[in-house]
């Protein structure tokens, strides 16, 4: 009973102060074009002039440097100019062998004299109606967690940090990192980028990238790519490192028992006060052993805002993954209901997770934003303590790559 159906209950409209008013009612009747590759040039220098601190060619290459990336930009514009940008851009997610098709919203942009006439909801809308309408199973972004809850979005996903400081190295032996080198990667290390890409599409859940967009894509978020070298030898794996060396973004290793001699010689070699390393939560092994050494301990946090489009499918995805990750999970039946969304089966089976269409009756009915959090929000645990099926269960790891955000 492997199963889902991709049939969902027609949405509720979008209410509250962004979806209202003259504005909105002004919106409705303006023109949205998608962006040309003529424009690609005028896309980001409206993006560096309303996000001004921000050069976007320089902080995010992987959508700001190729002109073909500007069929992914909503515009509304006035007089031929660009007035109102929102990004929705593809993200090909890999879970336990299924692909999950994810966009990710940036650039959310409104001229300053502008504001104030519903561009930024009619722009939003238009790429939600659009992904709903591709077949898209999740949506992401960043942002005010209020402001963009009125378009589906709320906290959700997992990912894990640990910081190291030097009172922390101070007390490991030197034999534990001393072997270590970091040996910066340029675009033109395709060995490196051939095999880091390699390793990266091999994780249990990943975004998939091509070799020619994996560099772009690791210097994105003002960040470095390092290749990990062991005792002078052989490659053994690579970094994502912030430029200024004050963050691990992301970590990949062939032993990943290696992990704390690998972190705590990368921050040697810095020189910083503390490097904070961030994990998605099915390196259960890197977490494990980090652990032991860094200050205090690892921390559980959200990664991003999450509209789950397709819940059949996302759910059934991460299940599966968290299976991997906790050795099993326990048998057990859950009918979940969610407005506007669809109803739903969850269950495991003899150790195999399933999820099926469901016509009640129902252990939980709830609106969209609840069921996000009580599915995927690392605090469900709390939530759900009652039921032990549930609590067993959720909250599911739903992550990927900081890398691979927008």
């Amino acid at each position: 009973m492997l199963y889902f159906s991709d049939h969902r209950e027609r949405e509720s409209p979008v209410r509250g102060p962004f979806a209202t008013g003259h504005g909105a009612r002004r919106a409705s009747a303006m023109e949205i074009t998608l962006g040309k590759e003529s424009e690609f040039g005028d896309i980001v220098d409206f993006g560096n002039y309303v996000f001004y601190n921000i050069d976007f060619p320089t902080f995010l290459p992987k959508l700001y440097t190729d002109p073909r990336m500007a069929r992914h930009h909503y515009l509304i514009k006035e007089e031929g100019r660009i007035k109102a940008a929102v990004g929705s851009y593809p993200l090909n997610l890999r879970v336990m062998g299924e692909g999950l098709k994810v966009k990710g919203i940036g650039m959310v942009s409104v001229h300053r004299y502008s504001r104030g006439k519903g561009y930024m909801t009619a722009c939003m809308g238009r790429a939600m109606d659009d992904m709903r309408a591709e077949g898209v199973d999740l949506a992401v972004l960043g942002g005010n967690r209020q402001r963009y809850e009125y378009f589906g979005f709320t906290p959700g996903g997992m990912k894990v940090t640990g910081t190291l400081r030097g009172n922390n190295v101070a007390h490991l032996p030197f034999d534990l990192y001393g072997g270590y080198t970091y040996r910066k990667v340029e675009s033109g290390d395709s060995g490196d980028i051939k095999a880091f890409t390699a390793m990266n599409n091999a994780q249990p859940c990943a975004s998939v990238r091509r070799e020619d967009e994996f560099f772009a894509i690791a210097s994105s978020w003002s960040s470095r790519l390092y290749a990990v070298i062991k005792d002078a030898g052989a490659v053994i794996g690579y970094l994502i490192a912030s430029n200024d060396s004050k963050q691990v973004h992301e970590v990949a290793l062939s032993d990943p028992s290696l992990i704390n001699g690998v972190v705590a010689g990368f921050f040697k070699s810095a020189g910083c006060a503390e490097l904070t390393v961030t994990f998605p939560p099915f390196q259960t092994e890197e977490i494990s052993r980090f652990d032991l050494i860094c200050n205090d301990c690892c921390k559980i946090e959200h990664s991003c805002n999450v509209n789950v489009l397709n819940y059949g499918k996302v759910i059934l995805a991460f299940m599966r993954l968290k299976q991997l990750m906790c050795g099993g999970l326990m048998d057990g039946v859950f009918r979940l209901r969610v407005e506007g969304r669809g109803a739903y089966e969850i269950g495991v089976s003899g150790g195999e997770a399933y999820v099926a269409d469901s016509a009640g009756p129902y252990d939980r009915e709830m609106g969209h934003l609840e069921a996000t959090r009580f599915l995927f929000a690392p605090s469900s645990f709390l939530i759900n303590a009652g039921n032990p099926v549930v609590r067993d269960w959720f909250p599911l790891p739903l992550c990927f790559h900081r890398m691979d955000n927008v």
